[in-house]
């Protein structure tokens, strides 16, 4: 199958430029539990978030038409800011919440599947198992946010105790994000 390198390539690249960005703004966000005083870093956060999904969107646009899952997952990440919109204004947005990581699993599952079939052409066996990896790994992640969300109230006496399970929540999707944008920059490389 004939594709364009360059387009493919550089999409990746954008989009693991994007999360990298937004993973600035996750590290910032663990700071700013961690140190109260840094407050200005929540701004910091905001903006680095927006700026990284500005930019992993325009990646995911430019690789749209080299492969139909391209084009779902970009309609996915619509869909995502769309819930995300609607459930600001929601009080218990619990069905929304849990509405909104479906679709981004399932957003991500089109983007892994798409980058996957490149890689495979390309006889990148390693990347295409880092990928289904990397699926795995952000399913988890998940699940096991979701079930402590819905049990810090039963779980946690203490300020400290809430304390811990955020900060281990953050650091979670710390470790995911990092091993999912390693999975990216290594794709665009191997697909240039």
């Amino acid at each position: 199958m004939e594709y364009n390198r360059g387009t493919l390539s550089e999409g990746l690249y954008l989009m693991y430029l994007g999360g990298l960005i937004a993973a600035v703004g996750l590290v910032a966000t663990l700071l700013l539990f961690m140190l109260p005083v840094l407050r200005v870093l929540s701004l910091v956060s905001a903006i680095a978030a927006l700026i990284g999904a500005i930019i992993s969107v325009v990646g995911l646009y430019k690789m749209r038409h080299l492969h139909p899952d391209y084009m779902s997952a970009l309609l996915l990440l619509g869909l995502q800011f769309v819930i995300k919109i609607v459930s600001r204004n929601q009080i218990n947005s619990v069905v929304l919440d849990m509405i909104l990581i479906l679709v981004s699993l399932v957003g991500l599952y089109f983007l892994i599947r798409a980058t996957n079939f490149f890689l495979d052409l390309r006889g990148r066996e390693d990347m295409v198992k880092m990928g289904n990896r990397v699926l795995f790994f952000n399913i988890a992640s998940s699940l096991v946010s979701s079930v402590l969300n819905m049990f810090i109230p039963k779980l946690v006496n203490s300020v400290e105790g809430l304390f811990g399970i955020i900060i281990l929540l953050l650091v979670i999707s710390l470790v995911v994000t990092w091993y999912q944008l390693s999975y990216m920059k290594k794709s665009a490389e191997a697909l240039r």
